[in-house]
C-alpha cells in the first residue's frame, strides 16, 4: 500500500459484514490526486473496497488526528 494515513475502524458499518472500515489517504497513482479510500479488512487475505474519491478536507482532518502510521 502507498498511503500516507491509515485510520482503523474509521466509521460505523457500512457493508453486510459488519465490521468497521479502515481509513487510507494516499497519492492517486499519477500522483496528480490525493484519494480517500474506504475499505473492510478481513484476516488473512480479503479486502472489500467500497469506497474511493478524491479526499475532502474534512477526511484528511479527521486522518489527521486519527493515524495509525
Amino acid at each position: 500500500m502507498n498511503q500516507i494515513y491509515h485510520v482503523e475502524e474509521f466509521d460505523e458499518p457500512r457493508v453486510e459484514s459488519g465490521a468497521r472500515p479502515d481509513l487510507f489517504i494516499g497519492p492517486s497513482r499519477d500522483r496528480r490526486t490525493i484519494l480517500e479510500v474506504m475499505a473492510v479488512i478481513t484476516p488473512p487475505n480479503d479486502i472489500l473496497v467500497f469506497h474511493v474519491m478524491e479526499a475532502r478536507r474534512k477526511i484528511l482532518d479527521i486522518a489527521e488526528r486519527g493515524t495509525t502510521e
